[in-house]
């Protein structure tokens, strides 16, 4: 007998399996997602690349990496979301972080923010080297910061 999640699974797998061949885009929510800050591992920072880190309980949109917009005390900021299993570092469960790009102030835990997904940019992946993950997210912020000259 299958299970329903399992089956669940499955077309979620299948649709981010084909969102990363670029047979379909996905169709992003139009909303603000509030969630508050938490702590996290501090792994970003030690990269170069600190991040925002919040429960991921309660998303609704595929695993990956999106540009998005995030509202922190009334102003609002592009950011780099990455949402899904830690891959890189081994770790299953999912969890959702940002990189807030031009934004170097300190943000305190428990905190509300807003955000909104505005482009799918890749899928989650593992990566061999800490090192080629850094690169990776360089390339990602290369692609956010071109299409905005573009514009």
């Amino acid at each position: 007998m299958v299970k329903a999640w399992e089956t669940k699974n499955s077309i979620i797998k299948n649709i981010e399996k084909m969102i990363s061949q670029k047979v379909i885009n996905p169709i992003l929510p139009e909303k603000w997602y509030k969630q508050i800050i938490i702590k996290g591992e501090g792994r970003g920072k030690k990269l170069g690349f600190p991040t925002i880190n919040f429960n991921s309980k309660g998303l609704n949109f595929a695993f990956g990496v999106y540009l998005c917009q995030i509202k922190i005390n009334n102003k609002t900021f592009k950011g780099l979301l990455h949402y899904g299993p830690k891959l890189t570092f081994k770790q299953k469960n999912p969890s959702a972080e940002v990189f807030i790009l031009n934004f170097d102030k300190k943000i305190k835990l428990n905190q509300m923010i807003n955000f909104k997904l505005e482009n799918f940019l890749r899928q989650t992946k593992k990566f061999k080297t800490s090192k080629d993950l850094i690169k990776q997210i360089k390339k990602d912020i290369k692609s956010i910061t071109d299409k905005e000259k573009n514009v």
